[in-house]
């Protein structure tokens, strides 16, 4: 399963997957959505992964400032046995929300890139 944590000032987030959503030994393409309010979405390989969603990140929070936050990707706080033993790259953060068509048409860049055919 894929976790998303997310931890702003005191206070941790967590979500994951609901099943297995990367493919092993594989080119992944994994993108998060969040925005206050709102549950949290997941593109995986351009399709929306379903979630176990306990609770919300407030709006309120995300749109105070300063806020305290801590990102690892592909690492989990003080737990050796969560990291990634493979490659990550070409790791981008936006300053906005993309919406999920937007994080599907990357995936597909990515495709195209590899000469790869786009599903339909």
């Amino acid at each position: 399963r894929l976790s998303l944590v997310v931890k702003l000032d005191a206070t941790t987030y967590a979500y994951e997957t609901t099943a297995a959503v990367l493919a092993a030994n594989a080119w992944n393409h994994v993108g998060a959505i969040i925005q206050g309010g709102q549950a949290p979405i997941v593109v995986v390989n351009g399709a929306q992964a379903t979630l176990d969603v306990g609770t919300t990140i407030p709006a309120a929070l995300l749109n105070a400032a300063p806020v305290d936050v801590q990102a690892r990707i592909g690492a989990s706080e003080n737990t050796p046995a969560n990291f990634f033993p493979g490659r990550i790259q070409q790791v981008s953060i936006a300053g906005v929300a993309l919406g999920a068509s937007t994080l599907a048409a990357r995936y597909n860049v990515g495709l195209l890139a590899q000469g790869r055919t786009i599903p339909a």
